[in-house]
């Protein structure tokens, strides 16, 4: 889905012989070697077609230049270098001599340094580095005094060197070795080996905090400055075949979404991709030759990201990376790693000024990227082709709005008699109250629980029943008169509540606000970063823990096995409270309600079933579970029938207890119901509860819904369900029907969907409880925004390929907490990345959930191992 434009493709104007060996570009400006490479052509980006400046100074060719990248430099300079002169040319002086008609002059340097391979200005333009074979000199440009030299005692030939942060200087060597140098002392802080094949450039950012290296093969590597051990750390690696055939296939499964004339039915959507795919429409991996990278950064922000709140940091459009390869021209967005624009220069190009023409770049030999920060940020790519000499000048835009991004989504394609985009911007939080005819205002009708009437007998006069009692005093038997030796079952008749009366809720206690108040104001999830282990309870079956649910004051935790009982645990020291058992398949969801009395459990014997966490027998079944089968009646109907048709993947409360959201198959039930909370033993088998269906939800073109999301914490009329076709559907509960859906999310299907639901002790902007992540095997953690169309960040650090393992959002919105295959929990930080792993468990961790009220994180494992994490005590 494109949010690039491209606005404009011409040639540079000129009557000049172009070499283009050498290159180099700035916000504004672009400089090419003419005239056999001993002279330098500045063409002015934004008015490109007129005549360039001529720069002369050179006696022999030159090898290397380098413009000041950063906007925040006073001046903008270009740094060219020959084996005879290091010259210095001032942009805004060279403009000032052609006005007046005097001829362009350059500063030299520094004369006789022989072949320099490499140059490099610092981002304010006061240092220059220039690579002389195995020594590294840095130069002052003010002053033109030598502040510094260093020389490599590995040899090799020197690829790139960069000014890093903190008086550093990094080098590049052809084989893959990194160096960190200290250039004031000449001494290396640390030296590594970087991965990705054989490199090809190598680029960092103004900042001087992160590095990215492309390779020939289209491997790009991503690398942060560590301060305190003055060395790089390995961010991510990105394969541009595979985002660039991951993108090909979003693209025409829209396409084909899109078109109301289409032939092509849904569920054929993903041959005809692949089909597309393996006829070679995104190109091979030998087509990724990596010539040209720049960091699309905006003005960074005065506070730190470590400061900023999770969605604000999200927000950001500054992690993304331009691309120039040899046959395309790709923006990455490195929080998502998924492409925002790519352009096939061996087809025409789809340029939205009408005053340009189509045209068809080719192969390139080489190309220069530069970037300029406005209102709006435009990327300008110089590339000059293998096969001809007129150097080409790409503009593009980057739509990065909401807006601007569904207005220009796939604007290459010719897309005829297609659909307009639902503009409207689906959330989480309900901004109106439901209508008048909506599903969420259906109300049941409660039956209210008659006794059977006393048995009274009809006497007539002449029965015997008519006759007076005589009672003779005489009469003896054995047993009448004595005490029984055992005592007989006596039901109690006095009917009472058996569950806590709402005075008892923790959300209408007093007491419990005045502890969220505190709670709030003391900012108790500031320790979820730093966790450790802290209790470890191994459940008396060993079978794998498939759901885990937490209580909204945090005190009891309920673990669904595969054993088909559900075990009720203190979740701070795990000791046992209850063992529920009642269905005969293994449980595949367990969920509390918001007020912390009811528990809903769905089985894959088809059956759902309503508790009282603290009782041993449910309220409501809805299939045939246990208790059916033994014959017991349930309410008015004698006779079980299945209510639904095949396992129950995922039931849970919903609208803030009102209804019940039931997943089966491709249907997701709707339901409303009644819980009758008084107990006679007399009548102990004849439960008055009962349950209504509102709405069966079916998504069509999907053989099964295998995630839902959906908040019960307070009212959404939102729900997001993960499809087996690899999508998302989210539906609009007020109608009950589907309102957006998105294709190819993961290349799998999504196993689990959680919301940031917030917790009543933490406080988060209203725009944070829009994000929601799903996970799939093989694919990692993505996370998204219910109001956007894409992914706005990916976590693939932790192994996952073969389980279902699940993810947690922390109670402040800030962190996301997984399970690995590699027994292990990974903690990552939204506005980062992977920030701790705590390892050394007994298996796979399965499940994972954090406390609402308290710092805990409680995870359980394929063999029934249950283990809570605290944070670690300062010392």
């Amino acid at each position: 889905m494109e949010s690039v434009l491209l606005s404009s493709c011409h040639m540079l104007w000129g009557n000049h012989l172009i070499t283009g060996t050498v290159i180099a570009s700035s916000s504004c400006y672009v400089a090419l070697t003419i005239n056999n490479g001993q002279d330098i052509g500045v063409w002015n980006l934004k008015v490109a077609v007129k005549k360039p400046l001529l720069l002369v100074g050179h006696h022999t060719n030159i090898t290397a230049m380098s413009f000041v990248t950063s906007e925040s430099a006073s001046v903008n300079l270009l740094c060219s270098a020959s084996s005879d002169n290091v010259i210095l040319w001032y942009m805004e002086e060279l403009e000032k001599m052609t006005e007046n008609g005097q001829p362009l002059k350059g500063k030299v340097l520094v004369s006789g340094l022989g072949h320099v391979s490499y140059c490099c200005l610092n981002r304010n333009g006061s240092l220059v580095a220039l690579c002389c074979a195995r020594v590294v000199l840095v130069w002052s440009t003010q002053t033109r005094v030598n502040l510094g030299k260093f020389e490599d005692e590995l040899g090799g030939t020197l690829l790139a060197c960069l000014f890093g942060c903190y008086d550093t200087v990094v080098t590049v060597i052809t084989d893959r070795t990194c160096k960190i140098w200290d250039w004031r002392t000449g001494c290396i802080l640390n030296q590594m080996a970087l991965d990705g094949g054989i490199l090809s450039y190598v680029v960092g950012d103004e900042e001087g905090q992160h590095l990215i290296s492309g390779s020939t093969n289209g491997i790009l590597n991503v690398y942060q400055y560590n301060k305190e051990f003055a060395s790089l750390k390995h961010g991510l690696v990105l394969d541009l075949w595979k985002l660039t055939r991951e993108h090909q296939r979003k693209k025409l499964s829209f396409m084909c979404g899109r078109k109301s004339s289409c032939s092509i039915k849904p569920q054929e959507i993903g041959e005809v991709i692949e089909g597309h795919v393996e006829a070679g429409g995104c190109g091979g991996e030998s087509t990724n030759f990596v010539l040209a990278l720049h960091w699309i950064t905006k003005q960074q922000s005065e506070i730190s990201d470590e400061c900023q709140s999770p969605i604000h940091y999200l927000e950001r459009d500054d992690y993304l990376v331009a691309i120039a390869t040899n046959t395309s021209l790709l923006i990455v967005d490195l929080k998502n790693h998924e492409l925002l624009g790519f352009f096939d220069l061996r087809e025409k190009l789809p340029v939205s000024d009408p005053s340009c023409a189509s045209q068809t770049v080719g192969l390139l030999k080489t190309a220069a990227l530069s970037v300029e920060r406005k209102e709006n940020i435009t990327v300008y790519a110089v590339l000059v082709p293998l096969l001809g000499e007129e150097p080409w000048v790409v503009k593009m835009d980057l739509q990065l709005s909401h807006q601007d991004y569904l207005n220009n989504m796939f604007s290459s394609l010719d897309l005829n008699n297609c659909e307009g985009v639902d503009e409207e911007q689906l959330s989480f939080l309900s901004s109106k109250p439901p209508g008048s005819g909506s599903l969420l205002r259906s109300e049941l009708r409660i039956k209210c629980s008659k006794k059977p009437q006393k048995f009274r007998f009809v006497s007539s006069k002449n029965s015997v029943l008519s006759h007076p009692v005589t009672f003779h005093s005489k009469v003896k038997s054995s047993g009448y008169t004595s005490t029984p030796r055992t005592t007989m079952f006596k039901p109690k008749t006095n009917t009472r509540e058996i569950y806590a009366q709402d005075k008892h809720n923790i959300y209408n206690n007093e007491k419990w606000r005045r502890h969220l108040n505190q709670e709030i104001d003391s900012g108790w999830w500031v320790g979820l970063k730093s966790l450790e282990l802290w209790k470890t309870r191994a459940l008396p079956y060993p079978a794998a823990v498939s759901a885990l649910s937490i209580t909204g004051d945090g005190r009891y935790l309920a673990c669904g096995l595969a054993d088909s009982s559900v075990e009720i645990l203190n979740s701070d020291q795990l000791n046992h409270v209850r063992t529920l058992t009642g269905h005969n398949g293994a449980l595949t969801s367990v969920h509390f309600s918001h007020s912390g009395k009811w528990l809903v459990i769905g089985s894959a014997d088809k059956s759902c079933s309503v508790w009282a966490w603290n009782h041993s027998e449910p309220l409501l079944s809805l299939g045939p579970s246990k208790i059916h089968q033994q014959g017991l009646v349930t309410g008015n109907n004698k006779k079980c029938q299945s209510t639904f048709p095949a396992e129950v993947h995922h039931a849970q409360f919903y609208y803030l207890d009102q209804f019940l959201l039931v997943g089966c198959r491709n249907v997701l039930y709707m339901y409303n119901y009644y819980l009758d909370r008084q107990k006679d033993d007399v009548f102990r088998y004849i439960h008055p509860s009962h349950s209504q269906l509102v709405a069966s939800i079916c998504i069509p073109y999907v053989k099964t819904v295998t995630a839902v999301g959906a908040t019960n914490e307070f009212h959404s009329q939102l729900a997001v369900c993960a499809t087996s076709i690899r999508g998302l559907s989210f539906i609009d509960m007020n109608t009950g029907q589907v309102v957006r859906e998105e294709n190819e999310i993961h290349s799998r299907p999504a196993h689990c969907i959680s919301l940031n639901m917030g917790s009543p002790s933490t406080n988060q902007p209203t725009s944070a409880y829009n994000l929601f992540l799903t996970c799939a095997i093989t694919d990692g953690i993505k996370l998204w925004d219910v109001r956007n169309r894409r992914c706005v960040k990916r976590l693939k650090d932790h192994p996952n390929t073969r389980l279902p393992c699940s993810a947690s959002f922390s109670p402040c919105g800030t962190y996301i907490a997984t399970g690995a295959e590699n027994r292990a929990i990974y903690l990552y930080d939204i506005r980062g990345g992977h920030i701790n792993k705590l390892g050394n468990y007994s298996d796979v961790i399965l499940q994972v959930i954090y406390s609402p009220t308290n710092p805990q994180l409680v995870a359980a494992t394929l063999d029934g191992t249950v283990y809570t994490h605290k944070p670690k005590e300062k010392t």
